[in-house]
């Protein structure tokens, strides 16, 4: 539950301009307000689990443009009680025959909420393409800044690793309580 006061707070700062970030279980939080279903998009149902791949539906969108796809391990949420007033989907995921909303951002007064169910454990939280997911949401709801990826990637076109001996005797420290112990090269 969340009460009449942290509820007024939270739509009051989203409002005003503020950005918000609920993921995954954050659509089955406080069941008592309405408004607060309303501000995430949707509630969720109920899920299964098993591994899949999204689709994009909305390449063009800043959050979505370059993004790249990936599989993975989670909770194959469906959701209710769906706010679709300014609410804008970028991802959906197979459900019977159906697409299920996935990932969506929305506009609420001046800010902006960006909502995904993917989330359950670390098999999706440790995949770097949700990592991207969420840091390109957080740039997006923040409106402080472009929305890009910043994973590192290697240039295209090195040529492959290769080392030479170095002519000069290169130190080897090892581990250790006295500092300066050299092992062999």
């Amino acid at each position: 539950a969340i009460a009449p006061d942290q509820e007024k707070a939270l739509l009051d700062y989203v409002e005003e301009g503020g950005g918000f970030v609920p993921l995954h279980c954050a659509s089955y939080c406080f069941l008592n307000s309405p408004r607060y279903i309303a501000l995430v998009g949707a509630q969720f149902q109920r899920h299964g689990t098993g591994e899949f791949e999204t689709k994009v539906v909305d390449e063009k969108h800043p959050i979505m443009k370059g993004f790249e796809p990936f599989r993975t391990w989670d909770e194959t949420y469906t959701h209710r009680k769906h706010n679709e007033k300014d609410r804008h989907l970028l991802q959906v995921r197979a459900e019977g025959g159906n697409d299920e909303p996935w990932t969506w951002v929305r506009t609420q007064g001046k800010g902006r909420v960006f909502y995904t169910a993917y989330g359950h454990d670390a098999r999706t939280w440790q995949n770097p393409s949700f990592q991207d997911l969420v840091e390109r949401g957080i740039r997006w709801a923040s409106a402080k800044g472009e929305v890009f990826d910043s994973r590192p990637r290697v240039a295209a076109g090195l040529p492959p690793f290769s080392f030479s001996e170095s002519p000069v005797e290169i130190p080897n420290y090892l581990p250790g309580r006295r500092w300066g112990t050299q092992g062999e090269a």
